[in-house]
């Protein structure tokens, strides 16, 4: 239950431990029907309005949600409030923030509008939201991948190396 996972949370704690959750800042799985019409509403378009969809796992589709989506910004901000202010987790991993490539999106009904080269700003403004509810020492905030911009908002940076041609080889670790 809830007050399971919160108690568990809070027996870590008491023995000197620290809790993190994991979150995607980036995808939704298109198979959660419940899901589709968020995503529908927040996925970036392609320049002929087609979803941007990429695969992981055994060919698992996901849509690439628009960062400049206000709904999705706030959904990420909600979602590490909850985990942190009342499940009582001390640190965050937002997955793909720097890891991944920018993406153009070409639906204008987006908060960038018809600038598609909008995709940094966006994820500076979930960062300014995550840092508001925080003192600079209240949470653990680590993201994957490593990048100048957005650095200097977070605890640390984190690259892994599970594919491509470094496989193997050990994670390397940033902090500003």
């Amino acid at each position: 239950t809830e007050q399971e996972l919160k108690d568990a949370l809070a027996q870590v704690k008491a023995d000197g431990g620290h809790v993190a959750f994991y979150i995607n800042t980036r995808l939704c799985n298109a198979g959660f029907a419940d899901e589709a019409d968020f995503m529908e509403k927040s996925v970036v378009r392609k320049r002929d309005g087609t979803p941007y969809i990429e695969h992981y796992g055994a060919g698992v589709p996901f849509g690439s949600l628009c960062i400049n989506v206000a709904p999705w910004r706030q959904r990420l901000v909600d979602t590490v409030n909850y985990l942190t202010h009342e499940i009582g987790a001390d640190g965050m991993y937002l997955d793909q923030l720097a890891m991944a490539g920018s993406l153009k999106c070409y639906n204008p009904a987006h908060d960038h509008g018809e600038d598609r080269t909008a995709w940094n700003q966006g994820y500076e403004k979930l960062l300014d939201s995550l840092r508001a509810d925080y003192d600079p020492e209240g949470m653990a905030l680590i993201y994957e991948g490593c990048n100048d911009i957005y650095g200097p908002g977070a605890s640390g940076q984190l690259i892994t190396t599970l594919g491509g041609p470094l496989i193997g080889r050990f994670p390397e670790m940033y902090k500003y």
